[in-house]
C-alpha cells in the first residue's frame, strides 16, 4: 500500500489535525519556511524546567510538518523528542505511532498503543488531582484557611497548564481556579 494511502487511513482515527502525506520529496530538499521558523525558535529560546510542555508542543509541530512532507525519519526524531520532554503529549504519541506503522509497515496496535494508553491514564490521573485541589481549595476557603486555599488553587492551576488542550472539561476549570485564587488572596489581606 502506498505511503499516502496509509497516512490517510491512519489520519482518519487521529483526534489531532489530520496529517496528510504527499509523495515523498527528495531527501536533499531544504526545510520549508514553516520548519525553518520552528527550528529557529527551538534554537533561540532556552527551555526552563517548567516549559517542557511548550517545548514538547513545538517539537510535535515540527514533527507534524515533516510528516506532511513525508520525511518520516525527521518526523520520528522530533516526535520522540516531544514525547521525551512531555510524556503526556498524546498527539505526539499518536503521531509517533503513525510514523512507526508507515515506516515499519506494521498493522495498528503494538507497543505504541500501550504507550498511548499509558499517557491517557496519566492525563486521567491529573484530572482527578486537579478536581481534588479544587474541592480542597473551596473547603479551605469556606473554613477561612486562606493560605491553604491559595496553595490548593495554585496547585490546580499549575497542573491545568499541562493538560492537553482538547480536554475541554478541565480547561473550563481554569477561570474558576483563577477567580478562587484571587478571592483567597484578597480575603487573606
Amino acid at each position: 500500500m502506498k505511503r499516502a494511502t496509509w497516512a490517510v487511513l491512519l489520519a482518519a482515527g487521529c483526534s489531532t489535525a489530520a496529517p496528510t502525506a504527499p509523495e515523498a520529496p527528495a531527501p536533499t530538499e531544504a526545510p520549508g519556511p514553516e520548519e525553518a521558523r520552528i527550528l529557529e525558535e527551538l534554537r533561540r529560546e532556552p527551555v526552563p524546567a517548567d516549559a517542557h510542555a511548550r517545548s514538547s508542543q513545538r517539537h510535535y509541530e515540527l514533527a507534524l510538518a515533516y510528516f506532511n512532507k513525508s520525511d518520516f525519519e525527521k518526523a520520528k526524531v522530533e516526535a520522540r523528542e516531544a514525547v521525551r520532554l512531555h510524556p503526556e503529549n498524546l498527539a505526539a504519541r499518536k503521531l509517533l505511532a503513525q510514523i512507526h506503522e508507515i515506516v515499519a509497515g506494521s498493522p495498528p496496535g503494538g507497543i505504541f498503543e500501550h504507550d498511548v494508553r499509558h499517557a491517557i491514564v496519566g492525563v486521567e490521573q491529573a484530572q482527578v488531582e486537579i478536581a481534588n485541589h479544587m474541592v480542597h481549595g473551596e473547603r479551605f476557603f469556606n473554613a477561612r484557611m486562606y493560605d491553604r486555599a491559595i496553595r490548593e488553587f495554585e496547585s490546580a492551576l499549575l497542573k491545568l497548564q499541562f493538560i492537553p488542550a482538547d480536554v475541554k472539561t478541565m480547561n473550563e476549570l481554569r477561570p474558576k481556579a483563577k477567580e478562587m485564587l484571587l478571592r483567597s488572596k484578597n480575603a487573606r489581606r
